[in-house]
C-alpha cells in the first residue's frame, strides 16, 4: 500500500520500512522504462567489479 504524504510516497510495509525490499517503488514505472533501468544498474554494478 502506498500512501502519500506531501509531495512523496510513503510505503506502508514493514519490508520496505526495514529496508529489506524495494520492489514497490517500481509500480507505478511501466515494465519497459523498469527494465531499461534495471539493465543500466546491472551494468553500471558489473562495469565497476
Amino acid at each position: 500500500m502506498v500512501r502519500h504524504s506531501g509531495s512523496k510516497k510513503m510505503i506502508d510495509c514493514r519490508y520496505y520500512q526495514q529496508n529489506e525490499c524495494r520492489s514497490c517503488q517500481w509500480l507505478e514505472i511501466p515494465y519497459s522504462q523498469q527494465l531499461t533501468e534495471k539493465q543500466y544498474h546491472l551494468k553500471q554494478q558489473l562495469i565497476s567489479i
